[in-house]
């Protein structure tokens, strides 16, 4: 179910199980994902709950009044998704086919936390406006601003040699018989030169295109 993750979205879900242990919970609930998109510092999920909410440290004060903390209770190490959680995940995958993409992002994570209406995420994230709608809409208004200007970027001259980019893109076009996996394969081994964060992955009916994002 999870290869078509992303890097970033799996790190969502790898600080969700440690946001649910940390508070003592017993399984990853909703809250907990919402609570791994904001707490990674990047990605689209992140700047589009950024742009729309302004202090994301709201988010996690409204879920703390939510939800109780049991910070001493004992849990095991890898905890299991509870049902509402399964459901976000079957969220994202259906909203990723919606947008026409091959992989499963933090945005589509976001949507899937809407989704997932009888959530604490979809509660909280309502309580400030957000809806499926209006999400949905704020990212592909974010993907159709940033892939144009990130290609820009990959082609001007650098006038400074010695300041390394932050981000690159990849695109790689489908009429060379490139399937979804080889093009995968390609962004892991950028990944091996010092790309080390894949910010996007999308594609067209030519073309297979990444944003690949070099840590500070």
């Amino acid at each position: 179910m999870y290869e078509k993750f992303t890097d970033l979205a799996r790190k969502v879900l790898s600080f969700a199980n440690k946001e649910a242990n940390q508070r003592g919970c017993r399984l990853i609930e909703t809250e907990h994902i919402l609570l791994g998109l904001i707490k990674i510092g990047e990605g689209i999920a992140f700047c589009v709950i950024k742009n729309m909410i302004g202090d994301l440290l709201k988010i996690e004060e409204k879920i703390n009044l939510i939800t109780r903390i049991a910070p001493d209770t004992e849990v095991s190490a890898r905890l299991l998704q509870a049902p509402s959680a399964q459901k976000v995940v079957d969220y994202a995958i259906q909203e990723a086919r919606k947008l026409g993409h091959n992989y499963i992002g933090t945005e589509h994570i976001l949507l899937g936390l809407l989704c997932e209406e009888k959530g604490v995420a979809a509660c909280v994230l309502k309580d400030f406006g957000l809806s499926v709608e209006t999400v949905r809409k704020e990212i592909i208004n974010f993907l159709e601003k940033t892939e144009p200007e990130v290609k820009s970027r990959v082609k001007e001259k650098n006038s400074q040699p010695t300041v390394k980019a932050k981000y690159k893109g990849i695109e790689v076009k489908k009429e060379n018989g490139t399937s979804f996996g080889q093009f995968i394969d390609s962004l892991n081994k950028a990944d091996a030169n010092g790309w080390q964060e894949i910010v996007m992955v999308t594609t067209n009916r030519t073309s297979f295109f990444a944003v690949l994002r070099r840590p500070d």
